[in-house]
Parts: structure tokens; C-alpha cells; sequence
């Protein structure tokens, strides 16, 4: 028979050489096998693999239905994990506090709360409420303290002194009502108010005061605001 031609194993003809094939053909099959190997086990350089193949049958057979590069699924996978990474993989809908200027590559910032202050509940979460101001508060007080007349009520216990009158109802200026000593007659240390027809106008003390209103001096305007310290966090999220 000819001497074969191949490029692959699959070209090789397996029956070949013939039992009746000259023998000074054989070195030619031998060359014609090397170059096969050689080009369907190229290594590195081309020239057939330099180093042993140490993997077993069943490693081997692991690549079965590989259809592209291994390498390159490598690499993509590779740049997906870092795509997961970089954008804080959560299941859509999740929402979390960051503390940073914009969302992660991945979020969308929850805008509408603004100068919010976060609530931690044991009831449901979610929602917004509360009808205060925001974040920052000022607030002016007007104190005024009102005019007060002072009632009887309100007056502390006393009492007036009255001086005691001479003896004889004719050293009075007027009769209309006058106590007088020595009643009955010869006690000296005895006094009597002897009344008249007319409102008494004599020992009894003179009328002091007006009843004007007065004040305690306590009015006044003050003012304050409040705005403690913070940290601006925003809230996200995920796609």
C-alpha cells in the first residue's frame, strides 16, 4: 500500500502498514506518526508538549461540553465577581443607610426625606412620619408677666395702733366717734368707742395706698435654636 498522509489522528489508517508493505517503508510511518502528535499536542512552542501530562481520565473528561476558551470564561467570570463586588450585590428592593455622597454602582437614592431623623421601631419598618420641622429648629419665647392688684385676701395679717384719747369727751375735736378712757368711771386702763350719727372720722388710721396694679418685672423676649451634631447619611435601593 502507499504510504499514508495525515495532518490529524483522524486521518491515520489504523490497518496500515499491511503485512505485505515493504519494510523500507517503516522508518516513513514512524515519521509520519511523530508529525501527527507533534501537531495535534503542539505545547507551548510547537513542538509538542515539553513537560508531562499528569491528569487522569476523569480530570480530562471534566472538560466535556467546554465549547469556548477556559481562560476567557475565566476572565469574564472574573470581571462579573468584581462587578458584584463593586456595585453590593442585595436582592432588588433592599434598602440600607450609606454613608457616602452617591449610592453604590447598582443602588438608586430614595430621595423626599430630607433633614429626616431614622426611628428604630419593633413594629413594622418603612414609611415616614412625624409633622415637626426639619432637622434644625428655632423657636422665640415672649414671656410677660401680668399686673396684679392685690386683694384683702392677699395681704398679710396686721393689725393698727390706736392712741388712747384724754379722759373727757370735750378735749375732742369731734363727737362723732372717739374712744374714751376711764369707763366705766375711775378705770383708767378701761376704753370705750362711743359712737355718733355720723361715720367716725377720729382714732383711726389715715388711708394709705391706691390700689395701683403692679408687676413683677419678669418680661421678656428669648430666642434659641437647636441643631445638633450629625453625620449626612442618604438612603438607596437596590436595582
Amino acid at each position: 500500500m502507499p504510504l499514508e498522509s495525515a495532518t490529524v489522528i483522524a486521518e491515520l489508517e489504523e490497518t496500515y502498514p499491511l503485512g505485505g508493505d515493504p519494510t523500507a517503508q517503516g522508518d516513513n510511518h514512524l515519521r509520519l506518526l511523530k508529525s501527527v502528535l507533534q501537531l495535534q499536542f503542539p505545547g507551548e512552542l510547537g513542538g509538542g508538549f515539553d513537560i508531562p501530562i499528569v491528569a487522569t481520565e476523569t480530570e480530562l473528561n471534566h472538560l466535556v461540553g467546554v465549547s469556548d476558551n477556559i481562560q476567557d470564561q475565566f476572565n469574564a467570570l472574573g470581571v462579573r465577581m468584581d462587578d458584584l463586588e463593586a456595585s453590593l450585590n442585595a436582592p432588588p428592593g433592599t434598602v440600607l443607610v450609606f454613608y457616602q455622597a452617591v449610592p453604590p454602582l447598582g443602588w438608586t437614592q430614595i430621595t423626599g426625606h430630607d433633614d429626616s431623623m431614622l426611628r428604630i421601631t419593633d413594629g413594622v419598618g418603612g414609611g415616614a412620619a412625624g409633622s415637626d420641622s426639619g432637622f434644625s429648629y428655632s423657636w422665640a419665647h415672649n414671656h410677660t408677666t401680668p399686673a396684679l392688684s392685690l386683694t384683702e385676701a392677699q395681704l398679710p395679717s396686721h393689725y393698727h395702733h390706736v392712741a388712747r384719747l384724754a379722759t373727757s369727751p370735750s378735749n375732742e375735736p369731734s363727737a362723732s366717734g372717739y374712744l374714751q378712757t376711764g369707763f366705766p368711771v375711775s378705770h383708767q386702763n378701761a376704753y370705750a368707742l362711743m359712737g355718733g350719727t355720723i361715720a367716725p372720722d377720729v382714732y383711726r388710721s389715715s388711708s394709705k395706698g391706691s390700689g395701683q396694679a403692679h408687676a413683677h418685672g419678669n418680661t421678656g423676649n428669648q430666642g434659641s435654636t437647636f441643631t445638633p451634631k450629625y453625620v449626612n447619611t442618604i438612603i438607596a435601593s437596590k436595582d
